[in-house]
């Protein structure tokens, strides 16, 4: 009985270890993007806030150890970003909206923690959604509130939900929020199998009590084929259009990373879907993709989808420059 209430302490305290070294090393990335990507002219918004891919950091970080270490380094990263990188904020709720309480989003990211680590790739955008819905709705609420023309003229705290003041607030830190969710979507997906493949390494293999002998599921990461990756890549490349589109949201430099992806991915989905139709593809058993019937059909929907955005990006840039 000793014995195993040892051995349990033991696999308990290595685990412990492996939390707090996978969360020191994303905080460090965190901060390591936000300094590099502030730096880079166009992507840094002249009332704060910065098109950045500091999401994937802060989204491995809950989804690898949960919601209290999810917690943990939203707050810990909101702290670290007004010391270090100069944040100003004008009082205490300002502090707490616009840093603190703008990324605890990762707590509830913590709770797909069980999922990911059973390998579901959905995990992945749905991450990335979640700090995004929570990191808008809070400096939307900042903005209209702390920040409102009309608590700047009292010298107090003023709640304005005028049109002007929601209409300014969401698309002012829509317009840096947005474009850096797509972004680590774009990124966050690409590395898809190179971050499963990282729980094989010792330390995110001890945060791991996932046996996949017990899973009757036959769609997992393992899986995972670049076709299933699609509908997530278009996702991100029709956000970022959109945003360049936004003339407010002065970012139509995206629309030059929309236009490459979806040149790419177009050239992509045109040669597989002349494959597939040649070879009589079929979809695996129980693909989340299979109400397309045929591989075929999905190739050549998305080849489509993919010269719209390609379409929008060169909009995005002809308005620009006329």
């Amino acid at each position: 009985m000793d014995q195993e209430v040892k051995v349990t302490s033991r696999v308990k305290a290595s685990k412990a270890i492996s939390q707090i070294s996978v969360t020191a090393i994303c905080l460090a990335l965190a901060m390591l993007l936000n300094v590099i990507f502030r730096s880079i002219p166009g992507l840094s918004f002249p009332n704060g806030g910065s098109v950045s891919l500091i999401y994937i950091p802060l989204a491995l970080c809950a989804l690898y150890c949960g919601p209290i270490w999810g917690l943990f380094i939203g707050c810990a990263y909101g702290i670290l970003d007004v010391l270090v990188d100069g944040g100003f904020a004008i009082n205490w709720i300002s502090l707490l909206c616009d840093y603190i309480f703008s990324y605890i989003g990762t707590a509830f990211v913590g709770f797909l923690s069980p999922l990911f680590l059973k390998k579901r790739f959905y995990t992945i955008p749905s991450s990335l959604i979640l700090i995004g819905i929570f990191r808008v709705l809070m400096t939307f609420i900042s903005g209209c509130t702390i920040w409102s023309q009309a608590s700047i003229d009292a010298g107090t705290l003023v709640v304005d939900f005028s049109a002007g003041a929601i209409i300014y607030s969401l698309s002012y830190n829509s317009g840096y929020i947005l474009p850096g969710v797509a972004l680590s979507l774009l990124v966050f997906v690409m590395l898809t199998k190179p971050i499963f493949e990282s729980f094989k390494l010792p330390v995110i293999n001890k945060l791991n009590d996932y046996k996949p002998e017990t899973d009757t599921r036959k769609f997992t990461a393992d899986t995972i084929s670049n076709m299933d990756l699609l509908p997530a890549y278009f996702a991100a490349l029709l956000i970022l259009v959109i945003c360049a589109l936004i003339p407010s949201f002065q970012v139509y430099f995206l629309s030059y990373i929309s236009l490459i992806g979806a040149l790419v991915l177009t050239v992509y989905c045109s040669l597989n879907a002349f494959k597939a139709k040649k070879m009589n593809s079929v979809f695996r058993e129980n693909d989340y993709l299979a109400f397309f019937k045929k591989p075929f059909l999905l190739y050549f929907v998305s080849a489509f989808l993919f010269v719209i955005i390609l379409i929008l990006s060169i909009v995005a840039i002809c308005l620009y420059f006329i």
